[in-house]
């Protein structure tokens, strides 16, 4: 979504019928916004613990809702990076 404007915008009408511009260009600001590597949000998740305050939510730490093994390989072999490169050439 992040390296070709015109075809996200294409797939935003096809998948979501937002044909819309204006609230194309608003959702592609949103989406430059995100991170570009989609590790999960370890301050997140612990606000989730702490909004739904159950007993067993409160025997678990962030970190047990979630493998980041396959993100942080992808990160290391440079794939991650490479698709952004390929975008700004």
């Amino acid at each position: 979504m992040k390296t070709d404007k015109e075809t996200t915008f294409k797939a935003m009408a096809k998948w979501y019928g937002i044909t819309e511009r204006e609230r194309q260009e608003s959702i592609y600001k949103e989406v430059a916004r995100l991170p570009s590597k989609p590790c999960p949000s370890v301050e997140g998740l612990q606000k989730m613990i702490e909004i739904y305050d159950w007993r067993e939510m409160r025997l678990h730490k962030p970190q047990d809702f979630f493998d980041a093994s396959f993100v942080t390989e992808l990160d290391k072999s440079g794939y991650i990076d490479g698709l952004y490169a390929k975008a700004k050439n």
